[in-house]
């Protein structure tokens, strides 16, 4: 299984807990309101200034995003996408720039290859000081001759600072695509790793596309163990159906909305975001 893992400002970490769960003590414990928000751009075809733009005018604290790209080579006869990871930190403005972390996940229209150096993946975004963080890898049943199964896909992960002095571990990912065949399996065996890598000792967010419905064995991996489904009331964020999710333990949830990805008149993206107004309790 491929893990990455980088740190700043710590000298040594040992497993995932040390690296991003550090409790804070009960004497600082503070609550800190913030907005976050996540959504899959659909980074193929993105309009990256108007990505931008849209996602400043709702200001959030923390955001998630899938399906960005760092691709600085062409596909299939079609022109070089860039690094929308770095477009993106540049366009949001000095209060996110050095903060953000990109999880690769796999070759863009090249699935599984070991060569190429265009990557799609989960990054994060904020503006609190970033502690440290980590890629995993996420499990897959089929080989990378089989389709949509067979896709790489990752978690993202890093530990922020607040103004506070507590700390919050915000999450990104992408599960498989699909409800037939083996997705469906392989998107419970990608929720319930998830679950198995997260410590539990600071505020948790976790954000992206599941790909999955609530209710189903995918969001049960979630709420069966204590997570608060922060955007319950946003509505549909995909195909009449709310596949986005924002997950969060420790945290008081004020509001949800799901607004309709519209810039200058152009619909950015396939997948409208969560919006989440929520107090993190420290």
């Amino acid at each position: 299984m491929r893990k990455t893992l980088r740190t700043l400002g710590i000298a040594s970490l040992v497993g995932l807990v040390a690296a991003l769960a550090v409790a804070p003590s009960p004497a600082t414990a503070a609550s800190h309101r913030v907005t976050v928000m996540t959504w899959n751009i659909k980074g193929d075809d993105a309009d990256m200034p108007a990505v931008a733009a849209f996602i400043r005018s709702h200001d959030p604290d923390i955001l998630m995003i899938q399906e960005i790209q760092q691709s600085p080579d062409g596909v299939d006869g079609k022109p070089p996408i860039g690094n929308q990871v770095r477009e993106l930190e540049s366009a949001l403005g000095s209060a996110y720039t050095g903060k953000l972390h990109f999880g690769r996940a796999d070759h863009p229209g090249e699935a599984c290859q070991t060569s190429s150096n265009n990557w799609v993946g989960n990054a994060i975004y904020t503006k609190f000081s970033k502690l440290s963080h980590v890629t995993y890898t996420l499990p897959r049943l089929k080989t990378c001759a089989e389709g949509a199964t067979s896709v790489n896909r990752s978690l993202a992960g890093a530990n922020f600072a607040l103004p506070s002095g507590d700390n919050v571990v915000v999450w990104s990912t992408h599960l498989t695509v699909g409800m037939d065949g083996l997705a469906p399996t392989q998107r419970l065996q990608q929720a319930q790793f998830i679950e198995s890598k997260l410590g539990h000792s600071d505020p948790l967010i976790l954000g992206g596309d599941f790909n999955d419905l609530p209710g189903s064995a995918t969001h049960n991996t979630f709420t069966s163990n204590g997570w608060t489904d922060a955007g319950a009331s946003a509505g549909p964020t995909a195909g009449g159906s709310r596949i986005d999710w924002v997950m969060t333990k420790r945290a008081t949830i004020h509001s949800a909305s799901s607004p309709r990805p519209l810039w200058n008149g152009v619909l950015l993206s396939d997948h409208r975001p969560v919006i989440v107004d929520m107090t993190i309790n420290g």
